[in-house]
């Protein structure tokens, strides 16, 4: 009796006008009713709750949602408020539905949408919860060979599995018109429970996504959901509409920002899927490049990139700091071949403004002494920006943690080469050298030690007792 009690206080009372509610709905409905017969439908979804035959922690409890393994406790109820008479309420709103389908498609699709979107992750928290859900199944998956409706309310087929279900909802063809995709797609960002959104996202990609308005906003709001079937859908709507032949630059970081490796992948497979290679504008194929972190898809949109950075100085810029190594250095490639770019003071500071490491490693060997570009940066240093820029380039090269010992060697002693020409830019040295003494990369503090050991001797380092933190008298 106790156990009874328990459950009958876990059943939630129904509106005491409940049946006058619907009466009313039967007698005259009206567009203004829409709201009032999704909240019946809702009301009504919760109100009857089963559970496993077996024990929730069982081995059986994933499958066991089928007919044999559901049954419906027995719980104390006011008197008209028994299962069967729930029951015969929710055929009633599902009555209903149908018939405002028959009657005025839309107003139907409408009245599912705000159904759909009273539904939360927490009510439909597990299988039985969902199948529970009687009118609520009926909307997304009436049509599915699945799952079948009886008596005592939707059970799985034989044999078959939740996971099976997809797009089947009761009337179909209703979600064709333009105004239900819309409703779709408005489900698919903005719906609480992720089983309407996923249902919602499988519609769209059934139906077709030719005709559908969405923005880039839309698409990283899909993006952040994080769910495998959201990225998919947003990688199919941006290359199945214009948005991929219309991002700019700016707009491809926008949505690049927010892939991760696995949204590369699905993005990879999309592309490869498409029978006709869709059009994709210079802004997403730089983004792809520069943004996105799986190289395999990188490499996909660089083999688009490449004849057309050869015309374009430009677009051969924006690239200079690719982070996939290979890519970087065919660019850095292209960029060796335009020597006059050094007599540019714009274009001089743009180079020296590099981060990554294998752009920092190319900019290094272009300015070594035996470069034909070492007199042009001969003159563009007695420019005060250019000069700090090469300063906080080589600066940046030594601190550089994704380096190789040498090449950090190398930037330390293109700086002890410029000092030595212009002594009095001395404090640029000693800035790089705290960095370096600082550290713990024993090499480099060793190299340190030695390019401290030549300033004293050459006489660049005078009248001190410490440099960079340390003491002159040691290193003498």
């Amino acid at each position: 009796m106790a156990v009874r009690k328990r459950r009958a206080a876990q059943r939630s009372p129904l509106p005491a006008n409940v049946r006058l509610r619907l009466r009313a709905l039967e007698a005259e409905p009206e567009a203004s009713e829409l709201a009032e017969l999704a909240e019946l439908a809702y009301l009504l979804d919760g109100s009857v709750r089963r559970e496993l035959r077996d024990d929730p922690a069982g081995p059986r409890a994933e499958a066991g949602t089928g007919a044999v393994c559901l049954r419906t406790p027995r719980q104390l109820a006011p008197h008209g408020e028994g299962v069967r008479s729930r029951r015969y309420l929710q055929n009633r709103v599902w009555r209903l539905l149908r018939r405002l389908a028959a009657q005025s498609p839309q107003q139907y699709v409408d009245c599912c949408e705000l159904l759909l979107l009273r539904s939360t992750d927490k009510e439909l928290s597990d299988g039985v919860a969902l199948l529970d859900s009687y009118v609520l199944m009926h909307v997304l998956f009436h049509d599915s060979a699945v799952v079948r409706c009886t008596s005592s309310g939707w059970v799985l087929a034989v044999g078959r599995e939740l996971s099976e279900l997809v797009w089947s909802p009761a009337f179909a063809v209703l979600w064709q018109a333009a105004q239900s995709l819309d409703v779709l797609w408005r489900l698919t960002r903005t719906a609480p429970s992720r089983v309407v959104r996923r249902w919602a996202a499988q519609g769209l990609q059934s139906l077709g996504l030719g005709a559908l308005q969405a923005s880039v906003a839309d698409l990283v709001e899909l993006i952040e959901q994080r769910d495998g079937l959201q990225s998919r859908l947003a990688c199919q709507i941006l290359l199945q509409t214009e948005l991929a032949a219309t991002l700019t630059q700016q707009q491809s970081y926008w949505l690049l920002a927010g892939f991760s490796a696995d949204d590369g992948e699905i993005l990879l497979r999309c592309l490869r899927e498409c029978q006709v290679e869709p059009a994709i504008s210079v802004g997403l194929l730089q983004g792809l490049v520069l943004v996105q972190p799986l190289a395999e898809l990188a490499d996909w949109a660089w083999e688009r990139l490449r004849a057309r950075v050869r015309g374009e100085r430009g677009l051969l810029l924006a690239l200079l700091d690719c982070p996939h190594e290979r890519i970087c250095e065919a660019i850095h490639g292209c960029v060796n071949e335009y020597w006059d770019w050094w007599s540019d003071r714009a274009l001089c500071l743009q180079l020296l403004g590099v981060r990554t490491a294998v752009a920092i490693a190319a900019q290094l060997n272009r300015m070594v002494p035996e470069n034909s570009t070492l007199p042009q940066m001969a003159i563009l240093m007695g420019d005060a920006e250019v000069r700090q820029a090469t300063w906080l380039f080589w600066r940046n090269a030594v601190d550089h943690a994704g380096l190789r010992l040498e090449v950090r060697r190398q930037a330390l002693l293109q700086a002890l080469h410029r000092v030595r020409r212009a002594p009095e830019e001395v404090a640029e040295m000693e800035a790089i050298l705290r960095l370096i003494f600082a550290g713990k990369l024993v090499g480099l503090r060793e190299f340190g030690l030695l390019v401290l050991a030549t300033g004293l001797r050459d006489g660049w380092i005078a009248g001190v007792d410490e440099f960079a933190g340390v003491g002159v008298v040691t290193c003498q």
